[in-house]
């Protein structure tokens, strides 16, 4: 099925070398939940309980 999305093997082989995609989606998705953790992190920071509902 990578063969069919990609064209090849390469991202495969990125990600065993420990490496990470250089494709649009990962970045957006690496930014994205690096905002979603930060925005946790302060959540838990604060000393009243924080709910989003």
């Amino acid at each position: 099925m990578e063969c069919s999305f990609f064209g090849n093997l390469n991202q495969r082989k990125l990600v065993t070398s420990g490496g990470f995609p250089d494709t649009a989606f990962f970045t957006a998705f690496a930014e994205m939940s690096r905002r979603f953790w930060l925005l946790h992190c302060l959540g838990f920071s604060m000393h009243e309980q924080v709910s989003i509902f």
